[in-house]
């Protein structure tokens, strides 16, 4: 526990040391998160996939197998899903819960999956003690609480081939690893950013042309097979974000076809040939998205992307890292809930301020609000805590960059 920060972590020890606690905590708060799911009302993501679906005229992809209720569109079916869309408060209605529970049941099936994942990577990194604190670093994060169980976000899907990706790696299979890579590609695009740096793992490790041609081929079909279910919804779709699709800062219009993104991610690929070592493909990984999130800036709910990486990241760091890491998604996590439209039930307030159970919105509730619609936050508040968030972004990239030349081995 001292490499990770002694003191700041000593209330996980005893969960991290001793199999039984840990078992008992996961259980605990396994059934927090069910419980949440099936009482929380549906997100404005949630609330926006039902849409799609119903407009026939967006983009169905892999996506909607994480959303057992979509798949057999019927009349009646169609009328439950908007009444549960539309109410902001479940806890009168047991069908309506069971539709909240399992429109939210696979992915927090995925979040349980991304957690154990975690678990064997940390085993055969070091032991299992430090398996069991990746594990808690992202099971327990508010990032992942609110992006999956509350939000239903399909991109953990994503986030588990990513971390199934770097545990195929640590396996010494590579070619896996990019298939893994390629599915998440197939389902949202962004793991494919991965690619390259996996390639020049490869290569640096010694592994046949025949080998790297391969993982190319692989994670490629993956990034074609995305392309194959959303161009026929037209190009809009690769400029538009939506809670399935991934805009596309690379393209930034027909006059402008090269934007800094563009450049500063082949500029990274070139430094990741030249300065990357073969001790660990976490820091050519963790580097590359955080790059992205300097260059593209897709929104702070996106951080979820990096989570699975930093938990193997900080379970190795030292203290500075670690107090940089918990700034970063601290910041985020206020910018993320300060931008409100992100969080609005149809209620209007956000889901952690809604009275779960009842229909009343109590006072401190409309009082929170209140003070999220101010002026106050959209002047001052908010960007002063975007501006750290980057600040703490930029930190964190100098961290990662500072292991070019010094190459620290992670045992």
């Amino acid at each position: 526990m001292k490499a990770f920060g002694g003191p700041n972590l000593l209330l996980l020890s005893i969960f991290v040391r001793n199999r039984r606690a840990f078992l008992i905590l996961v259980v605990a708060v396994a059934a927090f998160k069910i419980i949440l799911s099936a009482v929380a009302p549906a997100s404005n993501d949630l609330r926006n996939i039902i849409a799609l679906v119903a407009s026939g005229q967006a983009p169905i992809g892999p996506w909607v197998t994480l959303y057992p209720p979509l798949y057999n569109q019927t009349a009646s079916n169609a009328g439950q899903l908007q009444s549960w869309a539309l109410t902001a408060s479940l806890g009168s209605d047991p069908g309506l819960a069971l539709l909240s529970l399992l429109f939210r049941l696979p992915v927090f099936l995925l979040d349980l999956a991304t957690m154990i994942v975690l678990f064997y990577i940390g085993r055969k990194m070091k032991s299992p003690a430090k398996g069991r604190l990746m594990g808690l670093v992202w099971f327990l994060n508010p990032f992942s609480f609110m992006g999956v169980e509350l939000f239903g976000l399909p991109d953990v899907a994503c986030v588990f081939l990513i971390a199934l990706s770097f545990l195929l790696l640590v396996y010494e299979q590579p070619l896996l690893s990019a298939a893994a890579l390629g599915l998440g590609a197939y389902i949202k695009l962004f793991p494919i950013l991965l690619l390259p740096p996996l390639l020049i793992y490869m290569h640096l490790n010694g592994a046949k042309r025949r080998n790297i041609l391969c993982a190319a081929a692989v994670g490629v079909l993956g990034f074609l097979g995305y392309f194959a279910w959303v161009l026929p919804y037209g190009f809009t779709y690769l400029t538009t974000s939506t809670p399935v699709t991934l805009l596309i800062p690379f393209f930034g219009g027909i006059q402008n076809t090269v934007n800094q993104v563009t450049f500063g991610m082949f500029a990274l690929y070139s430094l990741l040939f030249m300065f990357t070592k073969k001790a660990s493909a976490l820091p050519p990984f963790l580097t590359t998205l955080v790059a992205y999130f300097i260059l593209a800036m897709p929104g702070p709910q996106y951080i979820i992307w990096l989570l699975p990486l930093i938990a193997v990241d900080v379970a190795f760091a030292d203290r500075l890292k670690v107090f940089v890491v918990s700034a970063l998604l601290a910041f985020a996590f206020l910018q993320w809930f300060l931008v409100s439209s992100a969080f609005l039930t149809p209620s209007g307030y956000s889901l952690l301020m809604f009275p779960l159970g009842g229909t009343t919105v109590p006072s401190y509730a409309i009082a929170i609000g209140n003070f999220l619609d101010s002026s106050l936050v959209g002047i001052i508040i908010l960007p002063l805590i975007s501006s750290a968030t980057f600040a703490c972004l930029l930190a964190y990239a100098a961290e990662q960059v500072r292991v070019w030349f010094s190459a620290p081995r992670i045992e």
